[in-house]
């Protein structure tokens, strides 16, 4: 025996299927904006020349507006990278590996001059140690970080300072 139903029966499933699959939704909407979030970086960089009001690099060494200190320090560069994305599921920048070209191989990273610090509500972790390398001829900085595959929290910002200078074979202009 097969049972029929009534127009209003079967309104009622329909409208009972849409609501489900409508709840369903925004259940999903509703999260998905956590799922599926992912790091809001805000790189910013800066140049600070080792001489108070000089805007050139000098060739061939950095003078500091008293003495030549190229030996120990060059022109300062801070490189900060901030995750400004709010705490959440899958909102970290993972594995932070920074490098750094230079525009040509006499741009010189000064040995000994990286340095790291890590600021904001967001860093649950101590700031990681970095050494850096530069080959002979290459105009690429490679920072190391310690420990390895260091990961930006959300709301935590990392600052890079280093110092470079000009070699003997800069060319002016």
């Amino acid at each position: 025996m097969v049972a029929l139903r009534s127009d209003k029966q079967v309104m009622l499933i329909y409208l009972y299927k849409r609501v489900i699959t409508g709840i369903c939704l925004c259940f999903v909407l509703l999260f998905a904006s956590q799922v599926f979030a992912a790091p809001i970086l805000a790189p910013t960089s800066s140049w600070t020349p080792a001489q108070t009001g000089r805007t050139w690099m000098d060739i061939g060494g950095v003078w500091n507006g008293t003495a030549e200190v190229s030996a120990t320090t060059g022109d300062h560069v801070t490189f900060v990278l901030n995750n400004t994305q709010f705490p959440g599921i899958n909102q970290n920048a993972y594995d932070i590996k920074p490098s750094v070209l230079l525009p040509t191989a006499a741009f010189v990273y000064v040995p000994n001059t990286a340095s790291i610090t890590t600021t904001g509500a967001g860093c649950t972790t101590p700031a990681p140690t970095v050494t850096a390398t530069q080959a002979p001829g290459s105009p690429v900085i490679d920072f190391i970080l310690s420990p390895v595959g260091y990961d930006l929290y959300a709301q935590c910002k990392m600052t890079l300072k280093y110092d470079i200078k000009v070699n003997n074979t800069g060319i002016s202009g």
